[in-house]
């Protein structure tokens, strides 16, 4: 049985979003199910890294393609060549200027100027993969005999793509969705602002839904989001979420820098993202406990589009906050170990769980989360050991104590090997053979 795998994130891109794909396609072989990887060429990953190779995966067997610019990227050049001609070259300061108080503050526009960005950007800025893929499809099949096509999105274009690509050559379809298409739940943020682009997406969702034999929810929550909004989808969508992989075990007991508590961050910082709640927090806690400031030290290692030493200097924490550039995947855990506590940030996400959640659960560190209890992050972490929800600042200031008592108390360690045992990719990718076949076998039988 050969299976397509289309999924724009894929080693060497070191993104988040592709790790999953990469863990399914090097262990679904186990199960009977050979893998096809329809990928881009790696000068269009998003975050290269030259160490994260695919192994286990014969390089015939990855078909990475170009990526075509899409309409928003040709405007965009077009604008930045104009104005290059109109005015002259400014010289920016770095750091200079007022900062927004959240990172949602930054995605602020003018209402109209976001409509028209949408409309550019539709379905997202990945359309141009859409041509390159399909033509790379129609040589695979010339060559292969595939039974069946299973796509990860984000990005949408991944969707549209595998959608096609089950209509044209006749093929039962998984659908595997780790992010909402468009998020419509009440007191939630929408990321789609205008009318016309909404109704674009919401139909190509629906036509989505209804081609997809299968449709995979990596939580708990998108998967009553769709039974909620699409119930005649709802016997066909199943959840499996993101996972870890079984080479990642629960750091030893201890703590390597006992004289000091040092809580990491590691990730991009965007959207509604912000660490504005956690430092302010973090600073009226200090604030009260003053003597504590010389045993605390903050790290945020990624890319962010907030200025958080600006908000350090602001509540502060500036001479115990340090920001560093992203590091390659391979030396993020010994990173890690210098690490008492783990701050995870994933405000305004209520239907998924960041990806890197598993692999801070396997530090058997405390992890402090800035979330809302009902999203489907706070439900995963809320009944795990030496996990802390916090919503806003006051919460942190909480936190902190209860932190602080554990670290002098010795007691910065907890075992979750047994919380992460239905976590491990082995398993998550066992059931995913069971659909897949079970998808081949249901298609075939209702075929003419």
């Amino acid at each position: 049985m050969n299976l397509l795998i289309i999924a724009y994130h894929f080693p060497p891109d070191g993104a988040i979003g592709a790790v999953r794909p990469y863990e399914f396609a090097r262990l679904l072989p186990q199960f009977g199910i050979q893998t096809w990887v329809l990928t881009v060429r790696p000068d269009h990953a998003r975050h290269l890294n030259p160490d994260f190779q695919p192994v286990d995966i014969p390089d015939e067997r990855i078909i990475r393609t170009a990526v075509f610019p899409a309409r928003y990227d040709n405007i965009r050049l077009f604008v930045d060549r104009t104005k290059a001609l109109l005015r002259p070259a400014r010289t920016r300061k770095a750091g200079g200027g007022n900062f927004p108080q959240s990172g949602a503050e930054l995605r602020r526009r003018p209402l109209l100027l976001r409509c028209v960005l949408e409309i550019l950007e539709y379905p997202d800025r990945h359309a141009g993969w859409f041509r390159p893929a399909m033509q790379a499809m129609h040589e695979l099949v010339q060559r292969v005999s595939l039974c069946a096509v299973y796509s990860t999105s984000p990005p949408r274009t991944c969707s549209l793509i595998a959608r096609a690509v089950a209509e044209r050559y006749h093929l039962p379809w998984i659908m595997d969705m780790r992010d909402p298409w468009i998020t419509y739940e009440e007191g939630w943020r929408t990321t789609i602002k205008c009318p016309v682009v909404r109704r674009w997406h919401q139909k190509a969702l629906t036509r989505c839904l209804q081609r997809a034999n299968i449709v995979i929810a990596n939580t708990p929550v998108l998967k009553e989001h769709f039974e909620n909004e699409y119930p005649w989808v709802a016997e066909k969508v199943r959840v499996l979420p993101n996972g870890i992989a079984d080479t990642v075990q629960s750091a030893p007991h201890g703590y390597a820098h006992p004289g000091k508590l040092v809580i990491g961050h590691f990730g991009t910082i965007y959207g509604c993202r912000t660490t504005y709640d956690f430092l302010k927090g973090v600073g009226s806690w200090l604030q009260a406990n003053p003597r504590n400031k010389e045993c605390l030290e903050l790290l945020f290692y990624g890319e962010s589009v907030e200025d958080v030493e600006g908000f350090a200097r602001q509540f502060g924490l500036g001479e115990i906050v340090q920001v560093h550039p992203p590091v390659p995947r391979t030396e993020v855990p010994a990173i890690m170990e210098r690490c008492g506590a783990l701050l995870l940030l994933a405000q305004q996400q209520p239907m998924q769980v960041p990806g890197k959640v598993y692999e801070y659960l396997a530090t058997g560190k405390p992890i402090i989360t800035m979330t809302e209890s009902n999203s489907a992050t706070g439900r995963l972490l809320r009944n795990m050991p030496q996990c802390y929800i916090a919503q806003n600042a006051e919460q942190v200031y909480q936190t902190m104590e209860r932190l602080w008592h554990q670290y002098t108390g010795g007691e910065l360690f907890c075992d979750r090997s047994d919380y992460l045992a239905p976590f491990r990719y082995s398993q998550l990718t066992e059931q995913l053979a069971g659909w897949i076949k079970e998808a081949v076998e249901r298609f075939q039988e209702t075929s003419p």
